[in-house]
């Protein structure tokens, strides 16, 4: 926005403009990073937007970056695999707040940080830069939702004296707190709030996101990247939220699998957040890897209560075959969720990479 072209640097992929370079981490090695900013400067690039993950954080990936500005939205459990305790997780991020950004050139500085998550309670207070908190609570540009359905939500924000209403049109309450991140960063800067606002409502979302999939049955599938039971619980628990303020009592329908070769103390953990938070469960693959993944599902079972297996909860080992159980329990005003890989167009088992896109399954089985 704001008329600059921007190079972004994220999970999907790296993009300016219509340009995209593929990549396999969130955020690249020193090497291939500073060499996509020469690649971004080359084709005219005039901003940098940046998803500075706490691996790179903990490896000083990010080394010898002038930020403007660093956002912080909110720290719940994962990658505990390579950070051992939540402690060290939140020591890896704060970082990018006690180090980079203080160490920083420019001369207009931002810590935006969200005041309503105890973790950003905790960075606020050592941040090293001009810190600007946002939140629903006491903040700096403070927030409140006037309405939320499935398409989205209409929010009105403080920002020093000057009130104003936004419409987000992606559903569920963790979106407007990134949104709101986002305004809070724009108007920290000083850049242009009408141009920021404007964009904010003509934005339908990222791909894998809590993605809409359009289909022509009246019932809403969404796909979402969530792979670990905050992530799921966080989407669930907005969606129910979201449920409970429509005439219409429609039922949430969960398909969702855990990784292979990765964290395995989260699977029971994912089977209660998708049990606590839905009517039905469809308990699948998710990128195996050299995993069994009937192995996988039966670790995951055991967050099960033993009265639901087979009842309200299902399990499909292929994920197809999961999808297409889902879509024949939804009736209309139900909504489907289908979590844990997103964006990815693939599906990994063994070691092999085979072409599998949540999406594009669901638009199939419905066409």
């Amino acid at each position: 926005g704001q008329g600059l072209d921007t190079g972004v640097i994220g999970t999907i992929n790296h993009h300016l403009r219509d340009k995209i370079w593929p990549t396999e981490l969130t955020t690249p090695g020193s090497v291939e990073l500073h060499g996509r900013l020469r690649d971004f400067a080359d084709h005219g690039a005039k901003a940098l937007a940046i998803e500075v993950s706490s691996h790179a954080l903990s490896q000083h990936r990010g080394e010898y970056i002038d930020f403007d500005a660093a956002i912080f939205t909110n720290l719940t459990r994962d990658h505990l695999d390579y950070h051992s305790t939540m402690d060290e997780y939140f020591a890896a991020k704060a970082k990018l707040f006690t180090g980079l950004l203080p160490r920083s050139k420019k001369s207009r500085k931002a810590a935006v940080i969200n005041s309503d998550d105890s973790y950003g309670r905790q960075l606020a207070a050592i941040a090293k830069a001009p810190v600007v908190t946002f939140g629903q609570s006491q903040s700096d540009f403070k927030f409140e939702i006037l309405s939320e359905d499935f398409s989205g939500s209409q929010i009105q924000y403080d920002f020093r004296g000057s009130r104003h209403a936004v419409k987000v049109k992606i559903p569920c309450r963790y979106n407007v707190y990134n949104a709101a991140g986002a305004l809070a960063c724009v108007l920290a800067l000083g850049l242009d709030a009408a141009k920021a606002r404007s964009d904010l409502e003509s934005f339908m979302g990222v791909k894998g996101r809590l993605e809409r999939v359009v289909h022509g049955r009246k019932f809403h599938v969404f796909v979402d990247y969530a792979h670990t039971d905050d992530a799921l619980t966080n989407v669930l628990d907005s969606l129910g939220a979201i449920r409970a303020k429509q005439a219409q009592k429609s039922r949430i329908i969960t398909v969702f699998g855990c990784g292979g070769d990765r964290d395995k103390g989260k699977r029971p953990l994912m089977a209660q957040a998708a049990v606590r938070g839905s009517d039905f469960v469809v308990i699948t693959s998710d990128n195996p890897r050299t995993e069994d993944p009937d192995k996988i599902i039966q670790d995951i079972v055991a967050g099960v209560p033993k009265t639901a297996l087979g009842k309200t909860v299902l399990t499909e080992t292929l994920r197809r075959d999961a999808i297409e159980t889902a879509l024949e329990i939804a009736q209309d005003g139900d909504v489907v969720l289908i979590a844990g890989k997103g964006h990815e167009d693939y599906q990994i088992i063994g070691k092999q990479k085979y072409p599998f896109s949540d999406v594009e399954i669901v638009r199939e089985i419905l066409s």
